[in-house]
């Protein structure tokens, strides 16, 4: 395996860990809520599984995104023409 395939490897092991990440921040997140709304539970702890779950959330889609970026060949590269020059008129 290349470079490249083992660096889109990585990125979208990282994407799956960071969705695992997403599904038991969201399952902490809902146990908190129901505590909280019995009026044993922290609301600060509520809201920092929430905010960790939309991070975890961000970084798994941002990672399948660059891994996608690495599967297309970057487009060649083309050397710019001279510009061309008007006729001289001779007379």
């Amino acid at each position: 395996m290349d470079d490249g395939g083992r660096r889109r490897v990585r990125l979208l092991l990282g994407a799956v860990a960071a969705l695992l990440a997403w599904g038991a921040l969201v399952a902490l997140a809902i146990a908190e809520g129901r505590q909280v709304r019995a009026g044993d539970g922290s609301w600060a702890l509520l809201t920092l599984w929430g905010v960790g779950a939309a991070a975890c959330l961000y970084a798994a889609v941002a990672l399948a995104l660059r891994s996608r970026d690495e599967e297309t060949p970057p487009p060649p590269r083309q050397t710019p023409r001279p510009p061309r020059q008007a006729p001289r008129h001779r007379g």
